[in-house]
């Protein structure tokens, strides 16, 4: 902390510099979503659309083709469905922006506090500030001990099989 900042620069500073970050990485999760999503649809409308064509009867070089190419595009569609779920994007963008809200509230009460005489502190918003960053990084604190308590798991079932 610089030394020349007031408590109530330093937590302006803080929060603006969080909410910046904030909206950052909620832009960039709402755009990623977006682009699985509609890769997805667009990857499973073409692939619908190569398994429905006909085709003559004699050309079946043109039916093994189609047969090959849905069967791809149905593999990337899994694979694409199945990274979206694995980082479970949605749940991660919707916590991101509830986040971005949360500290987009605590500026405004900020704001209010600095023009007028209320009886709030600067104190009680910082440890509002604390508690809402807190909260969200307990997400990241899940997901990290369910990580840990699988690789002990894993480690326990490894060295049940060893002996």
């Amino acid at each position: 902390m610089n030394s020349f900042k007031s408590p109530a620069e330093f937590f302006e500073d803080s929060l603006n510099a969080e909410i910046l970050n904030a909206e950052k990485r909620v832009k960039k999760l709402k755009m990623l979503n977006y682009a699985f999503q509609i890769s997805i649809i667009i990857l499973s409308a073409i692939s619908t659309v190569v398994l429905g064509l006909n085709y003559a009867n004699d050309d079946k070089t043109s039916l093994i083709i189609a047969k090959n190419l849905a069967l791809i595009l149905g593999a990337l569609v899994t694979l694409l469905s199945s990274i979206k779920a694995f980082w479970n994007l949605d749940t991660y963008w919707m916590k991101g922006k509830l986040y971005y809200y949360q500290l987009q509230e605590i500026s405004d009460e900020f704001a209010f506090y600095r023009s007028s005489n209320t009886g709030s502190s600067i104190e009680d918003l910082f440890r509002k500030l604390q508690a809402v960053k807190k909260f969200h990084s307990s997400y990241w604190e899940d997901v990290y001990q369910q990580t840990h308590m699988q690789q002990t798991t894993n480690k326990q079932d490894v060295n049940i099989k060893e002996k």
